[in-house]
């Protein structure tokens, strides 16, 4: 009857949108976060990222919002350069769940060194 083209889904294979089981290994392994935290972490990161991916502008749009005064670009870029374990310009889930484990971890006299060092940096934007 109708020639009617089928419409098809392209599937990104890049996407990480689905966690694996070896991702969740991983990050069990080098977190201290269980299974569960991990899941849960992941659906939020997803809601901010539906596609899988943090890409730099998106956390420089994040800064602005939270320091509208500040110049977040070149301490976003550092903390992305941290993140961006791949160097593939974007943040995966198993990178931003690494960078986030690392930051927590810091004992309270290296966060207070942390967040004098980048509050200078933004007020003073260098």
């Amino acid at each position: 009857m109708g020639n009617k083209k089928s419409k098809s889904t392209k599937v990104d294979e890049n996407v990480p949108t689905l966690l694996k089981e070896d991702e969740i290994g991983y990050l069990i392994q080098n977190t201290e976060y269980n299974r569960d935290e991990i899941l849960k972490w992941h659906v939020s990161f997803l809601k901010d990222c539906p596609n899988g991916f943090l890409e730099k502008k998106e956390l420089i749009r994040s800064f602005q919002k939270l320091y509208p005064n500040g110049k977040p670009d070149k301490i976003c870029t550092k903390l992305f350069n941290a993140f961006d374990i791949d160097k593939n310009k974007r943040i995966d889930f198993v990178e931003y769940l690494i960078g986030i484990s690392h930051l927590s971890s810091l004992d309270i006299k290296k966060n207070f060194s942390s967040l004098f060092v980048f509050m200078t940096t933004m007020t003073e934007g260098k």
